[in-house]
């Protein structure tokens, strides 16, 4: 390293020679000249590969300098496990230092064990995402990992931002839930919605996932988080134009839910056996949503207020507007079918919660 880079520096410094020789990087003269093949991860090797430059004659030469700086890139990236990441906000240097600062006291060693995918993606934690309200800009997520012999780079834009920013009220919930085992898999939700949102994926197949484990029995937990999923989708779904008004709807699907649940399970008593026996009305309505079978969905919905004598809830003739409202009005309703048991779930937690602090919070 010596060698390469610090004797030439030192020599460049104290040359007393006329520079003729051009820096690509900050083109201004030196004495000597050095190739950028040394960053081979991210250039190509000139002294083997000269097709890409004029005549054959690579002019990809960089000062002393230059190539001094470069040798300290692999300092800012933050390394999980044998994988690496760097995040560059383009807003200033003290600000991209308060994010990677920030990133690193989001990785225990157990998550890092647990979920690498999680490591990438926890610079997006509430704590990062009010850093980039300050001043919303594209920001560079770079990253290396140990099973690719390239950087990978992905650009988050101003857009992506915003939902993230708009997102947080429910983001923070999902933050708490952690990782969780199925069978001999790590699964957080967290780390799953945050790839939606940066990758533009709905939020439908992870909410149809984390519903079906419950119904199964494989995740037994609180679905309580399903509804923050619902509501980030409705978000980067609808944007600020459609977001409250779809908000509103997913609710009157949820309380029309609620009552429901109380007129289908007023003969038990035990809350066990209440969510038994929705158990298959449940399953039938999201096996309807997941194949958005609007017409199947509608004629349980009927079926089943006629089966009470209930007038049905005007709510669900928007289903037929569009696939995603349909999707989140069916869902808002299967959440309300099932709310008393996660309901009563949190309250449980919070008491818990206020026993162990004294009381307070």
């Amino acid at each position: 390293y010596e060698q390469d880079f610090v004797t030439p520096l030192l020599e460049e410094l104290h040359a007393t020679k006329k520079p003729r020789y051009r820096c690509i990087e900050c083109s201004e003269l030196s004495t000597q000249k050095k190739s950028i093949s040394f960053m081979i991860d991210t250039t190509d090797d000139i002294a083997r590969k000269k097709a890409h430059y004029w005549n054959m004659v690579p002019d990809a030469l960089v000062c002393p300098l230059c190539a001094f700086v470069y040798t300290f890139m692999p300092v800012g990236f933050r390394f999980i496990g044998r994988n690496s990441v760097f995040i560059n906000n383009n807003v200033s240097l003290p600000v991209m230092k308060d994010l990677m600062n920030t990133y690193r006291s989001r990785i225990s060693d157990q998550e890092e064990s647990k979920s690498l995918k999680g490591g990438f993606y926890r610079i997006f934690s509430t704590d990062g995402i009010q850093m980039l309200q300050t001043g919303l800009s594209n920001i560079q997520v770079i990253s290396r990992p140990y099973s690719s012999e390239h950087y990978q780079m992905q650009i988050v834009d101003k857009d992506i931002i915003e939902k993230l920013t708009m997102s947080k009220k429910y983001l923070e919930k999902l933050e708490k839930i952690g990782s969780f085992k199925i069978v001999d898999n790590y699964v957080n939700v967290y780390d799953d919605v945050i790839e939606n949102i940066l990758l533009r994926r709905s939020q439908h197949n992870l909410i149809q996932r984390q519903m079906r484990l419950n119904l199964n029995g494989s995740d037994s937990r609180s679905i309580a988080y399903i509804y923050s999923i619902l509501m980030i989708q409705i978000i980067c779904w609808g944007g600020k134009e459609k977001m409250d008004k779809m908000m509103k709807q997913v609710n009157w699907a949820y309380e029309a839910g609620k009552d429901m649940r109380l007129r289908l399970t007023s003969k038990v008593s035990d809350e066990k056996d209440k969510d038994n026996s929705l158990r298959g009305v449940v399953y039938k309505l999201e096996n309807q949503i997941s194949v958005n079978d609007v017409t199947g969905f509608l004629d349980s919905i009927i079926r089943l207020y006629s089966s009470y004598g209930r007038p049905i809830p005007s709510i669900f003739k928007e289903c037929r507007s569009s696939e995603e409202l349909f999707k989140a009005i069916g869902q808002g309703f299967i959440l309300g079918l099932k709310y008393q048991r996660w309901e009563n779930d949190d309250s449980k937690k919070s008491s818990d919660s206020s026993d162990n602090n004294g009381g307070k919070e």
